[in-house]
C-alpha cells in the first residue's frame, strides 16, 4: 500500500462518546449518532479499500481526516470551538475506530502520524469527512541512535 488510500464520507461527522452502563453489562453510547456515523465512515473506507486491491497495512500509519459539521445559522464564528461540534480528539477516536473495523490496518496503535482538522461546512449539505490513510514505510531517524 504505497500510496495510501483517500476516500469522503458524506454525513455530520460525530463524536466517540463515552459509554455508560444501564446495568446489567449492557452499555450505551452517550452521543447520539455516533455508532452510525462509525459505521458509515467504516463502509466507505471498506469501501474504497476493496476498490484499490491494496492489502491491509501491516505497520506504522499516517492519517489526515478533514471533518466538516454543520454551521449553527445563528453562528458568527469563524471556527467550531464549542462543545455542540465536539472535541476533535473524540472525533479522532471514532474515525480510528471505523478504519480498524473496515481492516485498512489491524489496530489504531499502529498510527504515529495523525492530522485531525475540524470546520464549518460551506453550506448545508456539504457535512463530512475527507480521509487519507499512508503508510509509513521509512525509517525513523531517530531510532537509530
Amino acid at each position: 500500500m504505497s500510496g495510501g488510500l483517500t476516500f469522503s464520507v458524506p454525513g455530520v461527522p460525530r463524536p466517540k462518546g463515552s459509554m455508560r452502563s444501564l446495568g446489567r453489562g449492557v452499555m450505551v453510547e452517550q452521543v447520539k449518532g455516533s455508532k452510525a456515523w462509525r459505521e458509515l465512515v467504516s463502509f466507505h473506507a471498506r469501501l474504497a479499500h476493496q476498490r484499490s486491491g491494496l492489502d491491509p497495512i501491516t505497520g506504522a500509519v499516517e492519517i489526515v481526516a478533514m471533518l466538516r459539521v454543520p454551521r449553527p445559522k445563528t453562528v458568527k464564528r469563524e471556527w467550531p470551538t464549542t462543545v455542540h461540534t465536539g472535541d476533535i480528539d473524540k472525533h479522532s477516536r471514532n474515525v480510528l475506530d471505523a478504519l480498524q473495523d473496515a481492516g485498512v490496518f489491524a489496530n489504531d496503535s499502529q498510527v504515529v502520524h495523525l492530522d485531525a482538522r475540524k470546520f464549518f461546512a460551506q453550506w448545508p449539505g456539504d457535512e463530512g469527512a475527507h480521509i487519507r490513510v499512508k503508510p509509513i514505510n521509512a525509517t525513523n531517524p531517530r531510532s537509530e541512535r
